[in-house]
């Protein structure tokens, strides 16, 4: 049984060889100047072979990118395997330019990836304005401050704060429809990119063979011109009573968002309507919405948005984000049973910040139909330093700006199934398009 292993081993390895000096002959031939360039290339061939053999998102036993080096169901090792995941989806890419020093089990996860970059001596890069094509982008840290997803950056920053993206997260994501495809049907995606930790950039160290550092022949892809938003806002001065009452004259800013106003991010808006309303004085940020809805959904404690109805608002104090981070700082208000409120921060200093902020809850009840959720946002809880941004340095004062998005979710009461998300028509998650907001006596 010994021999049997060790024989199996050496053709393993024998192979890995073969197939890794085979794709370095092949990129010899390509004629790319730019590793980008070869990239890209890359990223589009897998992806559309991964649409169109239908691959199921999973944790995949052998290493797709070895298991199916030549794109051929009759050469794979395992033909009936047809699982990706993010992570494997930028091994593969890597791999087919010539990165393939990787693991044949499983392949590099998200966890490892960037050890591996580290390895194989790629660029480190904090800034998220300063990714390009072919940069590998890991987001979402958890609790241990580990990555919790990873893709490939297909370019630059655009002016709405988008990227696009090869990206391997979701059986939606794999079988391209998202959404969010700059050409439908097909990836790479164009969105913003959240919760950014940092990014490595490949570079040809470890490739036999090398590119042209100064010619390119990879011509981005056009983008769409980004959105414009149509309105502003003038948020006046004011202290109203956080007890979620919106009495008369007590807010002289407020907006109505339903379907001839607003666009939906999931779901469908139909007849869902809020009316938000906006004060501020020395001390912070005064927010209420008053939403229709008969069939108004409690939290819990520790529940953050997801399966409950719930008002939120993101905020670019100063504009100070706005250029350097598509994230505006993000707010999330639910009602509790007892008329109290869980507040939740999205991001930067994440968590639960329900004893900072003054919240209370209305409507509730059976056979209501319409709740009211109020809040008192300290300006203290928006100055936070961001990387190069420093929102400290944000004063509230007539004619300062701080701009807005906000936010409306609506679940059936089984807290499962989403009926609608909505915000403004012409803003989108970036902070190049919330509302400009300036603050007035």
């Amino acid at each position: 049984m010994k021999k049997v292993v060790k024989v199996l081993s050496l053709l393993m390895i024998a192979m890995l060889v073969f197939t890794c000096f085979s794709c370095k002959d092949e990129e010899q031939e390509t004629g790319y100047k730019s590793l980008r360039a070869h990239l890209m290339a890359e990223g589009k061939v897998v992806a559309n072979f991964i649409r169109d053999m239908k691959f199921k998102y999973g944790d995949a036993k052998i290493n797709p990118a070895i298991n199916w080096e030549h794109l051929d169901e009759s050469k794979a090792i395992n033909p009936s395997e047809k699982i990706v995941s993010c992570d494997r989806l930028v091994d593969w890419i890597l791999y087919r330019v010539g990165f393939t020093d990787q693991p044949y089990s499983h392949g590099t996860t998200v966890w490892a990836l960037p050890d591996w970059c580290e390895d194989m001596g790629f660029d480190l890069i904090t800034e998220k304005n300063d990714l390009r094509e072919g940069d590998i982008v890991f987001v979402n840290p958890d609790s241990k401050y580990r990555p919790a997803h990873v893709f490939m950056c297909a370019s630059t920053m655009r002016d709405d704060g988008k990227f696009l993206r090869y990206d391997g997260g979701s059986n939606e994501r794999l079988q391209c429809v998202k959404g969010t495809e700059l050409v439908a049907g097909e990836q790479p995606f164009l969105e913003p990119i959240h919760n950014f930790m940092y990014a490595y950039r490949p570079n040809d160290l470890m490739l036999d063979h090398s590119y042209e550092a100064d010619a390119d022949d990879y011509e981005p892809i056009v983008t769409a011109e980004p959105l414009k938003v149509g309105f502003t806002a003038d948020i006046k001065n004011g202290n109203p009573t956080i007890d979620a009452v919106i009495s008369e004259n007590e807010y002289s800013t407020s907006f109505v968002m339903d379907r001839s106003t607003c666009s939906a991010w999931q779901g469908t808006i139909g007849d869902s309507k809020a009316t938000i309303y906006l004060a501020w004085n020395d001390g912070g940020l005064c927010f209420a919405a008053k939403v229709a809805d008969s069939t108004p959904g409690y939290r819990g404690d520790d529940e953050t948005w997801v399966g409950a109805d719930c008002v939120q608002i993101a905020v670019d104090p100063g504009k100070m984000l706005c250029g350097t981070y598509t994230d505006g700082i993000f707010f999330t208000f639910g009602a509790k049973e007892d008329g109290s409120v869980v507040t939740y921060r999205h991001n930067y200093d994440a968590g639960i910040i329900s004893d900072k902020v003054t919240a209370k809850a209305a409507g509730h009840v059976a056979g209501s139909e319409e709740y009211i959720i109020e809040a008192f946002i300290p300006w203290e809880e928006m100055k936070l330093t961001v990387g190069k941004a420093d929102t400290s340095k944000f004063e509230a004062k007539e004619n300062a700006i701080i701009n807005i998005l906000p936010c409306v979710i609506d679940s059936e009461t089984d807290g499962k199934t989403l009926i609608c998300a909505y915000k403004f028509t012409n803003t989108t998650f970036s902070t190049v398009n919330f509302v400009p907001g300036k603050l007035v006596k």
